[in-house]
């Protein structure tokens, strides 16, 4: 016996919900340090097109 196609979508449903609510307390629970701005010197580089950079600016 199977079951009816809305007790498929309601059962369904609350699986998602579900997911989506583990998903959601999980990325709360990260605890990334906050962003920093460096400036890196590379000496004596170039691109393969023949362009040089001087200093590259980065946020990790």
């Amino acid at each position: 016996m199977t079951p009816a196609p809305s007790a498929h979508l309601l059962r369904l449903l609350r699986l998602a919900v579900a997911g989506l609510t583990c998903l959601a307390f999980s990325a709360l629970a990260q605890n990334h340090p906050p962003p920093k701005e460096a400036t890196w010197v590379a000496k004596d580089f170039r691109f393969h097109t023949g362009q040089s950079c001087l200093k590259c600016a980065s946020t990790t």
